[in-house]
Parts: C-alpha cells; sequence; structure tokens
C-alpha cells in the first residue's frame, strides 16, 4: 500500500487501544510520525494516570518519537482542559 502523504500524529494515554490504534492506522498506509500524549501538572498522564515516563518507554519501545504536552487537569477546569488540547493541533 502507497503511503499516504500526509504526516499524522497519534494521541496516546499508554492503553493498550491507543498503541493498538497506532498499528491500525499504519497498516492502512497513514503517515505517523510521532506520539503525541497529554499530562498534568503531577507528570501522570490524562486518562489513565500512569506516570509519564512509562509513555516515554513505549515510544522507545516502538521506535517512534513522542511529543508529550503539560496540560491543566481535567477535573480542575473542563473547558480550559480542552481549549488545550484544540490548541495544541
Amino acid at each position: 500500500m502507497k503511503e499516504r502523504e500526509n504526516k499524522t500524529a497519534c494521541v496516546i494515554s499508554g492503553g493498550k487501544d491507543g498503541i493498538l490504534a497506532y498499528y491500525k492506522f499504519k497498516k492502512r498506509g497513514y503517515n505517523l510520525v510521532s506520539l503525541v500524549n497529554f499530562f498534568s501538572n503531577n507528570g501522570k498522564v490524562s486518562f489513565h494516570s500512569y506516570q509519564r515516563e512509562l509513555v516515554k518507554l513505549q515510544s522507545i519501545a516502538m521506535n517512534v518519537p513522542l511529543i508529550q504536552k503539560r496540560l491543566i487537569e481535567q477535573k480542575q477546569n473542563q473547558k480550559l482542559f480542552e481549549k488545550e488540547i484544540y490548541d495544541f493541533f
């Protein structure tokens, strides 16, 4: 399959679903150039509460660059949390 021209990033939280999505999109020919991961002030990953270093180890094992971004905690301010995610892209 011909690789698609647009570069794409895959947002992951360290769980199995994000990793599986990465491999499925890669298999379909998407040009996935990096993983993106969001974490809170305490260094824990949004949604799963893993330490962000775990996600870094996953990216190393997958040989895929990782971009990590600190966000306000979702429970503090839902609208600002969502805005920070959308503004990132």
